[in-house]
């Protein structure tokens, strides 16, 4: 815990109907973990304006409020602030609505029963980059983006300019693993796991996971 003390806090807003998350990070937090709860609302039409203007690090949404719709209005929140990294706690993340949540903007789905600290690990890899959700969900996410045409207009074959660790890389994001588990499969840390998508991010004009999945996909870099 005491090296989180040296580190700049994650800034955290949330949209949660019942005020029982932001209690729970909090009690952690004051134990050193590096997070500051800069707001907490019950709907999104009460979190816009703050999310607009204080441009929280990670936006933390229980999919249960405002009546359960808040899976449906997850455009709006990326709207109001581009910069954000949006994370939703469902109590199922493997629905239509969980696919379009990530298709509109989200950053990851978890479930709503995850345990206080495994949450905490989420918003941290979430901040850093990283798309969460399961496999299962991904795969089911590139088949609708991909009817959706909404991945990348990049043209040339991603063998054609990356290097056989790229590719390697590629290939297990397309899979759906995390990059906690593309480190241990490929032998590397999770740093040079990081590294490596940022080159491969900017080599084929891509910004996240899962415009590099489809992309992946459409190439045959699919398992």
């Amino acid at each position: 815990m005491a090296n989180n003390e040296d580190k700049t806090p994650i800034r955290v807003l949330f949209i949660d109907q019942q005020r029982m998350l932001a209690g729970q990070i909090k009690d952690i937090a004051r134990n050193g973990v590096a997070i500051d709860v800069i707001g907490e609302f019950t709907s999104i039409d009460q979190a816009l304006g703050m999310i607009a203007n204080t441009k929280p690090d990670v936006v933390l949404i229980d999919a249960e409020s405002d009546n359960g719709a808040t899976l449906e209005r997850v455009s709006e929140i990326a709207a109001a602030n581009a910069i954000s990294r949006i994370l939703v706690l469902a109590k199922n993340v493997g629905n239509g609505l969980s696919e379009r949540a990530l298709l509109d903007g989200a950053h990851g789905v978890v479930k709503r029963t995850i345990p206080t600290e495994t949450l905490l690990t989420v918003v941290r890899k979430v901040h850093e980059g990283e798309m969460w959700f399961d496999r299962m969900l991904m795969s089911r996410v590139l088949s609708r983006a991909d009817k959706r045409n909404c991945g990348s207009s990049q043209e040339t074959a991603p063998a054609d300019i990356l290097t056989k660790r790229e590719r390697d890389i590629t290939r297990l994001i397309a899979s759906g693993l995390a990059n906690k588990d593309i480190a241990l499969r490929l032998g590397l840390s999770e740093k040079t796991v990081r590294n490596h998508l940022s080159t491969i991010y900017s080599k084929l004009g891509l910004t996240n996971r899962l415009e590099l999945g489809l992309l992946a996909s459409k190439n045959g870099f699919g398992t």
